[in-house]
């Protein structure tokens, strides 16, 4: 063997190791990042529960309709004539006539109404 053969003979090797330790390390970190995409996932999973959870406490979850489960449905209470009284005499109010102050607070409860049902 020549010495130009000898010399490439032996890069080839070098070569050959380099390339056994950059796969070894390759194989290492395919199998950690593979770790780590399934660490994602239990994560992932683990939110979406708890965000399925929060999203709708009435039922446990079960609905998966968040603000509209029927679990938080509610019946509307409106103010009774006597709540509406109290409130066409609080102070400062008494330059604004009664009859109007009235149709405007049940005109305003009639709004919430509408967005709250």
């Amino acid at each position: 063997m020549t010495d130009r053969e000898e010399v490439l003979e032996k890069m080839l090797r070098s070569l050959s190791r380099e390339l056994d330790r950059t796969m070894s390390c390759l194989k290492t970190m395919f199998s950690e990042l593979q770790e780590l995409v399934e660490e994602n996932e239990d994560l992932r999973s683990q939110l979406a529960k708890q965000e399925k959870e929060i999203s709708c406490p009435p039922c446990n979850g079960d609905c998966n309709e968040g603000r509209d489960c029927p679990a938080r449905k509610r019946e509307w209470v409106g103010l009774t004539d006597e709540e509406v009284g109290m409130l066409t005499v609080a102070d400062g109010l008494h330059d604004v006539e009664v009859p109007i102050l009235a149709d405007l607070i049940r005109a305003v409860e009639a709004k919430l109404k509408e967005k709250n049902t």
